[in-house]
């Protein structure tokens, strides 16, 4: 056994409770079983939108997106309505690690998503950068020595899913995905076990993406295990397949436990959201188009309706490229008649709505003085909109990014927020009628915004269930927990429930005007067109950019 550490993260990403107390009642993870009854856990609320980049940032960081600047994972080009993806420098302010590095304690963080390209460590820490990696021949290591060691031993910074994109409708390509997914799991914990004991730090972050993946395409299937049990799991490969790597994540969770933590160690366990079952779409630009918001170009949106079928038929024997370059040519911004379009939807899993604004937007035609009407007229709308097929609201709310956000960023968010009812996706596909269309055959899931929480260690109450908090919380709590004071300029606050009232009466939260570190992103980030083609298509394999 390692020298405990002196603090634990384990990142669940898209972990919710709604698969992991079936699973533990099954008896498959008895791991966080026995962290659930030896610790304190709840809900945690994701960001609005409960999206992997601004919510991961949002831990990182402790403050909201209006103060870390990341939105979505793609940003507007000034003067342009094209996008860009942003990586790990689109995140601004201190994280975790330079907070910690201020009290001499080094951090190694692993895996996190928009964490490439890798950064300066402070105080001896190290980095394996994650999700948005474009690959391992990129640096992807702090410090960049690390980076040959794991390539020999072939990590895998995240699995490129889209290779199995035309498959992923059958039993045999999702079984492909697990077992890629469980791959990716033991090369990730051999490097991470054989790193620390090369190179001991005080923290670990260490993010594990099999859940959130498995969820985006195989929510049926885990929905079957989740009620049927033992019987589910013997009922097919792939059901055997996708158990089998919620068991190995179970298995890493508890060798981490065992040989990296003693008992004055905090662990935490946090998902940047939770998931559930992709029932219905709303296809916002069609339905802003019926409200007379936004006018498509003459023939466009027909071309791409009519093309959408055949091109899903032969998608497996078309070559990446050109698919590529028909998703580009015809694109959401490519169909919209802009001279006669006043407000627009963000991509598909922004829950995004733009004003077309004069001035901001290239064929901006909203006036300054209209803007604020215009949001509430829309707002209202959405809010007064009822599904045909269930007769009850797919809105629950709209936000103005005012309402949601604090901070020097707010002016990059969206115009228009949206939370839309339980297992609905917003959608930028045009239909010949109506707003809504059936997805539930697809057997898919979607990202709500209920993640999980559960922390260990001294003063934490045990078996303890506590009330819904943000994500925000995450990182003061951690401080906390580590005896440090909690910055002022964090916008969450310590998580008082999870820890006993006498623990708090002897140690109570100390919050400090502390500078702010200093940042080091090293060298500017930025993606090449080759970069970013091998990004659009694992964000668009998940369904992040329809």
């Amino acid at each position: 056994m390692t020298i405990p550490l002196r603090g634990l993260v384990i990142g669940l990403d898209g972990a919710t409770f709604d698969l992991l107390r079936p699973f533990i009642a099954h008896g498959w993870l008895p791991h966080l079983q026995a962290a659930t009854q030896r610790g304190a856990a709840g809900v945690l609320r994701s960001t609005v939108p409960p999206l992997t980049a601004p919510a991961w940032g949002t831990f990182l960081t402790g403050v909201n997106p209006g103060k870390h600047g990341v939105f979505s994972f793609q940003r507007r080009r000034p003067g342009s309505m094209a996008r860009e993806f942003i990586d790990g420098t689109a995140l601004r302010g201190p994280r975790l690690w330079h907070w910690l590095a201020q009290h001499g304690l080094a951090t190694a963080c692993v895996n996190m998503p928009i964490s490439w390209p890798p950064e300066p460590m402070p105080a001896g820490g190290w980095m394996i950068t994650g999700m948005l990696t474009p690959d391992t021949e990129h640096p992807f290591t702090y410090p960049p020595d690390l980076a040959e060691g794991l390539r020999r031993a072939g990590y895998i910074c995240d699995i490129r899913i889209k290779l199995h994109e035309r498959d992923v409708a059958t039993a045999e390509g999702l079984t492909a995905v697990a077992r890629d997914l469980h791959t990716a799991l033991l090369r990730r914990e051999a490097a991470l076990f054989r790193l620390l004991a090369e190179r001991p730090v005080d923290v670990l972050v260490v993010v594990f993406e099999t859940m959130d993946r498995l969820q985006h395409y195989a929510w049926r299937v885990l929905e079957e295990l989740a009620a049927e049990g033992d019987a589910a799991a013997r009922r097919s490969t792939l059901h055997a397949t996708v158990l089998a790597c919620y068991r190995e994540v179970d298995r890493v969770v508890g060798r981490l436990l065992a040989e990296l933590t003693g008992p004055e160690t905090p662990v935490f366990f946090v998902s940047d959201h939770g998931f559930g079952p992709l029932r219905r779409r709303f296809h916002v630009d069609a339905w802003l188009a019926q409200q007379g918001w936004l006018r498509y170009a003459a023939g466009r949106a027909t071309l791409r309706r009519r093309l959408r079928g055949p091109v899903q038929r032969v998608k497996r024997l078309l070559p990446r490229s050109l698919l590529l370059r028909g998703r580009r040519a015809l694109a959401t911004a490519a169909l919209v008649d802009w001279s006669h379009t006043r407000v627009y939807s963000g991509r598909s899993m922004e829950h995004a709505i733009y004003v077309n604004l004069a001035g901001r937007e290239p064929q901006g035609v909203v006036p300054a003085d209209e803007y604020d009407a215009l949001r509430r007229a829309v707002a209202d709308a959405l809010l007064a909109l009822q599904d045909p097929a269930t007769g009850r609201p797919a809105v629950q709310a709209v936000y103005p990014r005012e309402a949601l956000y604090s901070g020097p960023y707010v002016a990059e968010a969206p115009d228009l927020l949206l939370a839309l009812a339980p297992g609905y996706e917003p959608s930028g596909e045009p239909l010949a009628q109506g707003c809504f269309s059936d997805a539930a055959a697809e057997g898919a899931g979607i990202h709500q915004p209920d993640g999980v929480f559960i922390a260990l260690g001294p003063g934490v109450r045990a078996g303890a269930a506590l009330p819904p908090h943000d994500i925000a919380d995450a990182l003061p709590t951690l401080l906390y927990a580590l005896g440090l004071p909690v910055p002022t300029a964090l916008d969450g606050r310590v998580i008082e429930a999870a820890f006993d009232p006498t623990y708090l009466q002897r140690r109570p939260p100390v919050h400090a005007d502390l500078p702010l570190p200093a940042v080091d992103l090293g060298e500017a980030g930025g993606y090449t067109d080759a970069d970013a083609a091998r990004v659009e298509e694992r964000l668009a394999a998940l369904g992040y950019l329809g």
